[in-house]
């Protein structure tokens, strides 16, 4: 069972790189210009800078080193998981800018589950592979939750 979970995790790390959270986002950002929501399109980008530069950061504060029998090879510095923070940063305001819009169906009810299971699986994954310690990636996700809080408190003064 555990090479199961290590294999699983390991998809998860290929999958889910920067490269791809990056084009999620900006998928998400053209979404957004799209219906002209100007202040979700401004606490997204200011959330996401502020979860990469919070995350970059504390790693240069805290410089805990990573755990040394990890499955992948990573650099840098382990905490907070930059991973875990950023797959809740987007998962957290993704799932209240589906929420907040009137007639929420089922259907849309199924994709904040998806994005909440989304966040969940990436910060596990990186236990798993031993890239992180549960702090760290738990630490990632309070981190990204907190940003992507402020981030829909902006947009909700605004009375979008």
């Amino acid at each position: 069972m555990h090479d199961f979970f290590i294999a699983i995790s390991y998809w998860v790390h290929q999958s889910f790189t920067v490269t791809t959270l990056t084009l999620i986002s900006v998928l998400i950002l053209a979404f957004m210009y799209i219906k002209k929501e100007w202040a979700y399109i401004y606490a997204f980008i200011v959330g996401l800078l502020a979860t990469i530069g919070s995350v970059y950061v504390l790693k240069n504060i805290f410089k805990v080193p990573r755990p040394s029998n990890a499955y992948v090879i990573e650099t840098g510095y382990a905490m907070p998981s930059g991973h875990a923070s950023l797959g809740f940063f987007l998962a957290v305001f993704l799932i209240y800018y589906i929420v907040k819009k009137p007639g929420n169906s089922f259907r849309e009810t199924i994709g904040w589950i998806i994005l909440g299971a989304f966040a969940i699986i990436i910060a596990a994954s990186r236990v798993f592979l031993n890239v992180h310690t549960i702090n760290q990636v738990t630490i990632g996700a309070i981190i990204g939750t907190a940003i992507a809080l402020l981030a829909i408190l902006y947009t909700r003064r605004k009375k979008i």
